[in-house]
């Protein structure tokens, strides 16, 4: 499950409170949004609870409902970012891949990570999507089940030693120049 604190901080970004990557939005706009896009019917009056824990509690059900990729998705859309504060479509992918590791900072204390599969964002559970394929010296190797991409960490142990960080992030931006050289595929199906 998600913790309080995850779904605090998710509110309050979501809200405008935290973190200038969404607008502020006022209780009436809230209800409006989750009226709208998810077929609730509340009605904002006397007595709304604090903005982020309206939120909360929506996050919540749409959680137990199986609708919280839904969600995510929804405001993860470039289309929603670009309405939201007029930006460029280029603008737009940054901003939505800073949220996303904002996102995912706060995630990974409740063993959960948001990835996107297409066109839409999924809420996954870190121990359940990565299959261990390989380890080496200072780096462990993961097959990642949601979107099919290999997945290298830096060991626990090597994470404070800055020449094994500085070596993995070498390592890394070398391979990143050479990925549109080498392809790979697994040989057999990881479940």
């Amino acid at each position: 499950m998600i913790s309080d604190a995850t779904l605090r901080f998710i509110s309050e970004v979501f809200i405008g409170d935290k973190e200038n990557f969404y607008k502020y939005k006022s209780g009436s706009q809230l209800v409006r949004f989750f009226n709208e896009h998810f077929g609730f019917q509340d009605v904002y009056q006397a007595g709304f609870p604090t903005r982020w824990v309206y939120v909360s509690d929506k996050i919540k059900e749409l959680y137990r409902t199986g609708r919280l990729n839904d969600f995510f998705s929804l405001i993860l859309h470039k289309g929603y970012i670009i309405r939201e504060h007029q930006l460029t479509e280029i603008e737009a992918i940054q901003r939505r891949e800073q949220i996303l590791h904002v996102f995912n900072r706060q995630f990974r204390y409740d063993k959960y990570e948001l990835v996107v599969k297409g066109d839409k964002i999924i809420l996954v559970k870190i121990d359940e999507n990565l299959v261990p394929i390989g380890s080496g010296g200072f780096a462990d190797v993961f097959y990642r089940k949601s979107d099919r991409k290999v997945i290298k960490k830096l060991k626990d142990e090597h994470i404070l030693d800055r020449d094994k960080r500085s070596r993995f992030k070498r390592e890394y931006e070398i391979t990143k120049k050479l990925q549109n050289i080498v392809t790979i595929q697994p040989h057999h199906k990881v479940s």
